[in-house]
């Protein structure tokens, strides 16, 4: 089986055509996207640093139960 010239001409060129495509697209995600990552990072790991720091001390005060809430404020009714 013999392969012809233009065939493996044309593989060649779709094989660099794919490298190049390739190589494009890493540029465009080094441009663009890891600034906007780095960005991203900038604004959420602080947030989470926070919120950590927040959950360890206890986080906001809440209320207790209502069963826990002492003694009744209701006046008992003379029967």
């Amino acid at each position: 089986m013999t392969t012809s010239p233009t065939v493996v001409a044309d593989a060649t060129a779709a094989l660099v055509g794919l490298g190049q495509s390739i190589a494009s697209a890493a540029i465009w995600v080094a441009i663009v996207g890891l600034p906007i990552l780095l960005a991203g990072l900038l604004v959420l790991v602080p947030l989470v640093l926070l919120a950590r720091r927040l959950a360890r001390r206890g986080g906001a005060p809440t209320l207790p139960p209502a069963d826990a809430a002492g003694p009744s404020t209701e006046v008992p009714s003379a029967a």
